[in-house]
This record gives C-alpha cells, sequence and structure tokens, in this order.
C-alpha cells in the first residue's frame, strides 16, 4: 500500500492491515488502535514496528528505533502470557514515545497511537 492509499484510508475511517495486526484509524480523534494479534505468535516489540511504519508520514530513515523509547525485552516480558492463557494479561498498560507517536499498549492486546503533542513533550 502506497502513502496516498495510507491517506486515504485514514481518511475514511478504515482499517489497515499489517502483516502483524489490524490497525484502525479514527480521523476525528487522529487515533491509531490496533489489535494485537496473539495467535500469530509476534510478540509486541516485533508488532509494532510494522504498524509505526504502516502508518509513519516519517520516511523510515528519519523514524527513531523501538529500542531508543522502551526495551523491547521489557516489553515483551510486561505483557506476556501467563498461566494457560493464550493472550496476554488483563491489567496494566505503558506509554512511551515511539517516533513521531505517542504509544500506549494495554495488557489486554490493544495498542493505541496518538501523534505526539510538543506541549506535552516539554512537561
Amino acid at each position: 500500500m502506497d502513502n496516498d492509499d495510507r491517506i486515504a484510508a485514514r481518511e475514511a475511517d478504515e482499517v489497515i492491515r499489517t502483516e502483524t495486526a489490524s490497525v484502525r484509524y479514527h480521523r476525528t480523534t487522529e487515533t491509531y488502535l490496533a489489535e494485537h494479534e496473539w495467535e500469530t505468535g509476534w510478540s509486541h516489540s516485533a508488532a509494532l514496528p510494522g504498524i509505526v511504519k504502516a502508518i509513519s508520514d516519517v520516511d523510515s530513515a528519519d523514524r527513531q528505533p523501538l529500542f531508543a523509547s522502551v526495551d523491547p525485552d521489557a516489553l515483551d516480558r510486561l505483557f506476556e502470557p501467563i498461566g494457560d492463557d493464550e493472550r496476554g494479561r488483563l491489567y496494566g498498560q505503558i506509554v512511551f514515545p515511539c517516533s513521531e507517536f505517542l504509544v500506549t499498549v494495554h495488557a489486554d492486546g490493544e495498542t493505541v497511537l496518538r501523534p505526539r503533542q510538543e506541549d506535552s513533550e516539554r512537561s
């Protein structure tokens, strides 16, 4: 999908499919919601760069790597499935900057990406 197709999908509130997740763009809130697909076997740290790449307007050479914002192994351990449950934990979240987004990863597998605001970064 080229950049023009992604922009059209965003404006239409459509789902953007990546190799690792389905991402829905909500135009009114400028928010991307990705549901982690546990059955694919992808970890959060492996899935997130593909999601950011699919929705980013920043050239990949200028994009900050995930590990510059959060320890990928710690992110995976934080939400890895426990016990016999094949899904992640039920409670908790972590928030960190990644590329031009503020990312919130929830224990239930939902990942929310919002454009970073200059004012909130300074506080």
